[in-house]
């Protein structure tokens, strides 16, 4: 029997954290989330608001920096902006693709 998707994205979601170098103890204890609470996740005992927390999670680990710091709001704007800075720093080394493929195009 397939697994629902939502099962799945979960699995997913943990995995990713997981890559990430990051224990599931880590996450539980950041963001005050009771011991083995990850564990029932993945074993199916999951909500929506589960779901929608794994997703921001994973879209921003870096969250979980700022969860460890008590959601202090200076230690937030520096975590904030050093993401930011590193986003801009990687657009900045990839190729802009639109020249190359309006230079294509013209050929």
């Amino acid at each position: 029997m397939a697994k629902p998707p939502e099962q799945a994205e979960v699995e997913n979601s943990i995995q990713f954290l997981s890559s990430l170098g990051l224990t599931m103890a880590y996450v539980e204890r950041v963001l005050g989330l009771p011991q083995r609470t990850i564990m029932r996740w993945q074993a199916g005992e999951y909500s929506a608001a589960a779901i929608a927390l794994l997703r921001i999670v994973c879209a921003y680990p870096w969250l979980l920096q700022v969860a460890e710091n008590h959601f202090d709001e200076r230690m937030s704007r520096k975590i904030i902006i050093e993401q930011a800075a590193n986003v801009l720093y990687r657009q900045r080394e990839q190729p802009d693709l639109t020249e190359h493929a309006e230079e294509l195009r013209e050929e």
